[in-house]
């Protein structure tokens, strides 16, 4: 027993004070030709070698030794240019059956060293030379995940993905991005291209990175290795989790969003959905939890969330109490009056037959009161800034009730700066959103029956709420005749193809509800292309209509309104359309 203590006893002291190996005579022979031949060195590992041609020879004319992986030096060679291999720059050849190539202290220490000193020496004595560009192409996961069935995946198939995960290659290019100042990191073919056309038009002599290019450049560069590394992880995450996980959808979409709720389900009911929350620049009002966004805990569906959008989206910009009541997407009534239950009541009755089972949003707290009200219709759920005490129970003893939504954080992203669709899962469109309020001065005459300032004001919120539908849309709106501050809808056309559809409807809808259009106003989101238009809404009774106006035919449309005794606005030229 002593005696095997004793043995490994010595093998641990062996192993914590290795003695230094003299080197072999090949070994010296290297070192003294890389510190002979080169200052600098560049790294090179590539899946495509032809992609850095023009760099890799710009690099070598300049004295720059190229260092490069096992692949990437066989393939350079098939092209005339030389390149030193890394295992024999490191001393150790491949380990973990290939896994492990270039992380070793000699390659890591070049990329991540200071710059001005001498060089750091490994323990068995051999310089850590600076390593100045760093050329790498990490492993195509996505590329390869896409090829496999999103249904049935093999084991083999598994394996074959999982090889795919970049360890060295990615940590390689965030050591350089993180060195920025010093180290140039590349892995797209083109920034490859623009550099080694800087390097080659440098007639000084040398590459040193900080002489040749410039810190804004560098910057631009490790930003983008630092966002296509979160990009890969994120796409290798959400394979992770989506393979060990039943929900179809991934905890993480990308690196700023998190699957804060899952849905009860997305358009139809075969489609998953979930609501995710970007974390980057994320401070949304306290009291809006994601994971529970209803007050009685239950999930909302995908357009129950997009049409509660578009109805809160409606309310917040009004001063005066406005309710709004969206059924698949679009508006099918807005009104406001003195109080929040004459502007709901005014609402349902705009299209009760459309109402029924639609989305409601107030822009005023929803009292006991109205949640009576609400009791006596079927809706599918209710937003509002916040809920009587007590709002489920009175709730309680209906059947279905709706759900009841506090929209502080609906509101809030109603008030941010860019509004994002989806092109399929890995298209976005962004745009600014449609904050434009007119006033009535934007309001401006066409004709010779000019309208009242009444009338404008009516022509405003005809125009706001024919602004909320999908294109081509018409709004034709009502005001009290007791008071200029109470307006609602009566009759809207949303979605048509062709402008005189949208009215059609809209005129169609008003006459099944047994509104009465005499001395009524219209607005559409786009302009009156031809006269027909005009003519339907004056026969039904319209006195005034406001619409973008220049449109080709805009003074035959002026012209015509006058003839048919229609007060006709323009907005100046502003659009509403809205898909």
């Amino acid at each position: 027993m002593q005696e095997g203590a004793s043995a490994l006893k010595d093998g641990l002291e062996a192993t914590q004070q290795p003695k230094k190996q003299p080197k072999k005579q090949h070994e010296k022979q290297h070192e003294k030709q890389h510190r002979k031949q080169h200052e600098m060195f560049a790294l090179l590992s590539l899946q495509d070698a032809t992609s850095a041609l023009t760099l890799a020879c710009a690099l070598q004319k300049k004295g720059v030794g190229l260092l490069a992986t096992k692949g990437t030096h066989e393939k350079m060679a098939q092209h005339g240019i030389e390149t030193i291999p890394v295992s024999e720059y490191t001393g150790i050849g491949e380990i973990a059956q290939g896994r492990v190539k270039t992380l070793h202290p000699r390659i890591l220490g070049g990329i991540l060293g200071e710059r001005g000193a001498e060089p750091e020496l490994l323990p068995d004595g051999r310089p850590i030379f600076p390593i100045d560009y760093v050329v790498v192409q990490p492993y195509p996961f996505h590329e390869m995940a896409q090829n496999l069935s999103d249904q049935k995946v093999s084991a083999v198939d598994i394996d074959e993905l999982q090889e795919h995960i970049d360890i060295g290659g990615i940590t390689l290019l965030r050591a350089a991005a993180k060195n920025y100042r010093h180290v140039c990191a590349l892995f797209e073919p083109q920034d490859c291209e623009t550099v080694a056309a800087i390097i080659a038009a440098d007639a000084r002599g040398g590459c040193k990175v900080q002489r040749c290019l410039d810190e804004e450049l560098l910057r631009t560069l490790a930003s983008k290795v630092f966002q296509k590394t979160a990009l890969n992880d994120m796409m290798i995450g959400d394979w992770l989790g989506m393979e060990v996980s039943e929900n179809p959808l991934p905890a993480h979409r990308n690196s700023f969003a998190d699957q804060a709720l899952l849905l009860r389900y997305g358009e139809n009911p075969h489609q998953a959905a979930a609501l995710f929350v970007l974390k980057k620049n994320y401070a949304p009002p306290s009291d809006f939890q994601p994971s529970s966004p209803t007050l009685s805990g239950r999930s909302p569906s995908y357009n129950n969330l997009l049409d509660a959008y578009k109805a809160t989206r409606a309310v917040v910009r009004q001063d005066l109490p406005t309710c709004a009541i969206v059924k698949h997407g679009n508006l099918c009534g807005l009104a406001q009056a003195h109080d929040i239950l004459q502007a709901f009541e005014l609402a349902y009755k705009s299209d009760s037959l459309s109402a029924y089972g639609g989305i409601v949003a107030v822009n005023r707290p929803c009292c006991e009161e109205m949640l009576e009200m609400l009791k006596k219709r079927f809706l599918t759920l209710v937003a509002a800034p916040s809920f009587a005490e007590g709002a489920l129970e009175t709730m309680a003893d209906k059947a279905n009730p709706p759900l009841l939504l506090p929209y502080p954080r609906l509101a809030y992203e109603i008030g941010g700066r860019f509004e994002t669709r989806s092109l399929g899962e890995h298209l976005r469109l962004l745009q600014t959103p449609n904050d434009i309020r007119l006033t009535l001065d934007d309001i401006a005459d066409k004709n010779t029956k000019e309208p009242n300032e009444t009338q404008k004001e009516t022509l405003l919120f005809a125009f706001e709420a024919a602004s909320l539908m999908t294109s081509n849309a018409v709004a034709i709106v009502r005001r009290d005749t007791t008071s200029a501050k109470v307006h609602a809808t009566v009759g809207l056309g949303c979605g048509q193809t062709s402008r005189i559809d949208a009215v059609e409807v809209a005129l169609y809808k008003a006459r099944r509800e047994g509104h009465d259009l005499q001395g009524c106003v219209a607005a559409s989101d786009g302009f009156f292309p031809f006269n027909d238009s005009l003519d339907a809404l004056a026969k039904a009774g319209i006195t005034a209509v406001v619409h973008p106006g220049g449109g080709k035919n805009e003074k035959g449309i002026i012209e015509h309104a006058s003839s048919l005794g229609i007060s006709l606005c323009s907005t100046g030229g502003v659009r509403a359309f809205s898909h």
